[in-house]
């Protein structure tokens, strides 16, 4: 009697439909397997990308920021060594001078490691986060200030991002719009999207040349912009010289 299974029973038909659906199964694991591992790979990547951004950052804040302020300080100090007995009545301007380049240069140090700090907002909610940031810098830079300010509905990643992105941007009022006053309004518009507008009355720039590379002076732009596509949000920034810089940020 012959034990060659007989394909069209039953049993054969159920042993074949299964041996098929655990063949299925094993390939589609096999697929989720693959994609996790590409979207992994391609965060780990992202990741290693933006890290090493704000390492030029860093960078670029020590360079252009603590070493050029300490570049005159040890010019006053040389000249202050090298006076003659007979002028050491300049030596109290000298001195003044030096002083107050050291202290500056302490003030960009201080900043630069307020900015790696880890941006999360434990309990506080983004407004509120937003607030403090802003009663910061007034205290530091005394800003006149305004803040209005609707509680947006995101995420705490998504939350986390946006302050990065105002926080980069008040950084940059700091370094560079010498303004006394800086406004900032998180507020949903007529067309539904919810619009962040940071803004300030400084020196403005030519917006037409902003950098569109990752050197000297576009690191933070950049930054944001990136933050902003993570967001799916749109970034305008507006400046004009003379009438200050306008930050938008849409979140649709």
């Amino acid at each position: 009697m012959s034990n060659k299974p007989n394909p069209n029973s039953e049993t054969f038909r159920q042993a074949v439909a299964h041996l098929m659906a655990d063949l299925l199964d094993e390939a589609r694991l096999r697929r989720e397997s693959e994609k996790r591992y590409l979207e992994a790979d391609k965060l780990a990547r992202q990741l290693m990308k933006s890290q090493e951004e704000e390492r030029h950052q860093v960078c670029y804040d020590i360079h252009d920021g603590v070493a050029q302020t300490l570049v005159p300080a040890l010019h006053y100090l040389q000249v202050l060594e090298s006076l003659p007995a007979s002028r050491q009545d300049e030596a109290a301007t000298l001195i003044l001078k030096a002083r107050l380049a050291v202290q500056q240069a302490l003030s960009e140090v201080r900043a630069v490691i307020e900015d790696l700090r880890v941006d999360d907002l434990g309990n506080l909610s983004l407004t509120a986060a937003l607030r403090l940031e802003l009663e910061r810098y007034q205290a530091e830079q005394g800003w006149e200030l305004e803040f209005v300010a609707e509680e947006p509905d995101l995420g705490g990643e998504e939350q986390a991002l946006v302050f990065r992105i105002i926080k980069e941007g008040l950084n940059n009022i700091r370094k560079h719009a010498a303004t006394a006053k800086v406004a900032l309004t998180l507020q949903q518009s007529e067309a539904g999207a919810f619009e962040i507008i940071l803004r300030d009355w400084g020196i403005g720039f030519d917006h037409q040349n902003l950098p569109q590379r990752s050197d000297k002076g576009g690191i933070g732009l950049l930054a944001m912009q990136k933050r902003a596509q993570q967001l799916n949000a749109t970034l305008e920034i507006i400046s004009q010289k003379g009438a200050g810089t306008t930050l938008r940020l849409v979140l649709q």
